[in-house]
């Protein structure tokens, strides 16, 4: 599964830790992102009406285009803490995965990245030896290519990590990360879809489903 999961980590430094950020926030923020807001459950209804042919009235939430462990945060709120007259660094990560593959994997909506980066990112904070209380990322999901993927920045409040670069194992363990997680997502899925079957058929035929499936 692994070997479905492309990776590319860069690093960048400025004299202007507010101009570097932004920069990013900017980028990421393009045409080809996905701007509906996490709390927008439209994406989810989008997937049933295909499945019934419903018709679709739901209204559009608020467009963000970024997230953190939190959720939706708009650029103003990422960069009113950082220093105008600071130099600084951050890692920027991009994850790709194929179109079928991303499907498979239960990757469908944005909520679906959104809980992945929230369950990966602290561990790969981690694998570089970095404080998990001293470090922010973000993230962004685009789908202006083939592939759908995550632009993801990294960095640091206080500038601790002595090295540009990150460790090349952790990106190992991060594609190993992933993997895991949308193994157990798949499971979940098929396990959610398993009981909702046995939940629709007469009682007398429950107990051997449940058994069975």
């Amino acid at each position: 599964m692994s070997s479905n999961i492309i990776t590319r980590l860069r690093y960048k430094k400025d004299v202007n830790f507010q101009r570097l950020v932004g920069g990013w926030c900017k980028y990421v923020s393009k045409d080809g992102s996905d701007g509906k807001s996490l709390k927008d459950m439209s994406s989810y209804d989008e997937l049933i009406n295909k499945e019934f042919d419903l018709f679709d009235d739901t209204e559009d939430i608020d467009t963000h285009f970024i997230w953190d462990k939190n959720g939706d945060i708009d650029k103003k709120d990422i960069l009113k803490d950082l220093p105008n007259d600071k130099s600084g660094r951050i890692w920027t990560l991009v994850i790709s995965f194929p179109p079928d593959f991303a499907l498979e994997s239960g990757l469908k909506t944005k909520q679906d990245y959104y809980l992945m980066t929230k369950a990966i990112m602290p561990k790969f904070i981690l694998d570089n030896d970095m404080d998990l209380t001293n470090t922010c990322w973000y993230s962004s999901l685009h789908r202006d290519t083939d592939n759908p993927h995550l632009h993801i920045c990294i960095f640091e409040k206080e500038q601790r990590h002595k090295k540009d670069t990150l460790e090349k194992t952790s990106m190992k363990y991060l594609k190993s990360n992933i993997a895991s997680y949308l193994i157990d997502n798949t499971f979940f899925i098929i396990l959610l879809l398993t009981q909702s079957c046995i939940s629709l058929v007469a009682p007398r035929h429950a107990t051997y489903l449940a058994n069975h499936c």
